[in-house]
């Protein structure tokens, strides 16, 4: 069968994951089928991948569903029981696929939980949890190559930083939790690149975007701090092979884009409206320069278009999630 660039998103309204076929010479999003798969819990908020084993992990508000997929059709199977998330109000999930193990981040107990899965069979299991060092734990990024998990708590307002084991243990690194520059902290991205180690931090309450260099320890320091060109900036994402970062801008509706140097010097490239009311989280094709949104007020997905310099152009397609209140996205290439 053809092996296809697929987008899954994950419906908070609807409690299920829809599937599409993404054709980036059109380019085009389609359902694969009108017919979603059920996300395995209540309220959908995240979703990540092992492309590799062809899984999926959808972070429900008490649990976590693990499907595996399907290059030929896009079809998610859930693969046996939902797994306790040990937390509730999970709001976030990573996929760390080199090492087997996969993270969340609950809202409403501020912690940070780890849970080890077999690659070949999809069996999750629960290994770890610890504080999230702050206080609602909103999004999670990681550096499988340090083995580093990064944690942004919302209300506190900081940064946890943690130091993992294959066998899924967490410990905070020296001086964690960091403080940020700004107010609100809602979402992280990381470059980690060698040559540049750089994490980049929305900050929803200053319409802000922080960048901040780490060591291979996970000590951080704040770079440069610039306006997120709009209002409430909620999600980031990062092209590190381009250098380019691209933030949501709730309140305005707006995507904007950055260059970033090794030192963490952000000078805005672009922007253009999302095509959608709310809109919640960001995902990229980076090896074809798109970019999607999840559109939450409006149940749909917006597709752009991005060139090496960071502009970016709406295709001027917009599409159904085929659910209701989108809240996660995640780019299978």
């Amino acid at each position: 069968y053809t092996y296809r660039s697929m987008l899954f998103c994950a419906n908070h309204g609807s409690n299920d994951v829809s599937s599409f076929n993404f054709d980036n010479k059109a380019p085009s999003l389609q359902l694969f089928s009108t017919t979603n798969a059920p996300s395995g819990g209540a309220y959908p908020a995240s979703i990540g991948v092992d492309v590799e084993s062809q899984l999926a992990f959808v972070a429900n508000t008490q649990t976590i569903g693990v499907f595996d997929f399907s290059y030929a059709d896009g079809v998610l199977t859930q693969i046996g029981s939902s797994v306790s998330a040990q937390g509730t109000g999970v709001m976030a999930i990573a996929v760390d696929s080199e090492h087997d193990v996969v993270f969340t981040a609950s809202s409403a107990d501020n912690t940070v939980s780890s849970f080890i899965y077999n690659p070949d069979t999809g069996e999750t299991a629960y290994a770890y949890t610890i504080g999230s060092g702050g206080t609602f734990p909103r999004r999670i990024a990681l550096d499988e190559t340090n083995r580093l998990l990064f944690v942004v708590n919302r209300d506190s307002p900081n940064i946890g930083v943690f130091k993992y084991q294959t066998d899924g243990a967490l410990e905070a690194v020296a001086g964690s939790p960091f403080a940020v520059s700004g107010t609100q902290p809602t979402s992280v991205a990381v470059d980690p690149d060698s040559s540049r180690r750089i994490v980049f931090v929305a900050l929803s309450g200053s319409a802000e975007v922080e960048s901040l260099a780490y060591s291979t320890a996970g000590a951080l320091t704040s770079k440069k701090r610039v306006s997120s060109d709009g209002t409430r900036p909620y999600d980031l994402a990062v092209d590190s092979a381009g250098q380019l970062m691209f933030v949501i801008n709730q309140d305005s509706r707006t995507m904007s884009s950055f260059v970033y140097d090794s030192e963490g010097t952000m000078t805005l490239a672009g922007s253009v409206g999302t095509g959608g009311a709310t809109p919640y989280a960001v995902a990229l094709d980076a090896a074809a320069g798109h970019a999607f949104v999840a559109n939450e007020g409006a149940s749909s997905i917006g597709l752009f278009t991005y060139d090496s310099a960071g502009a970016l152009s709406a295709v001027g397609l917009t599409v159904s999630s085929n659910g209701t209140n989108p809240r996660g996205l995640v780019f299978v290439p």
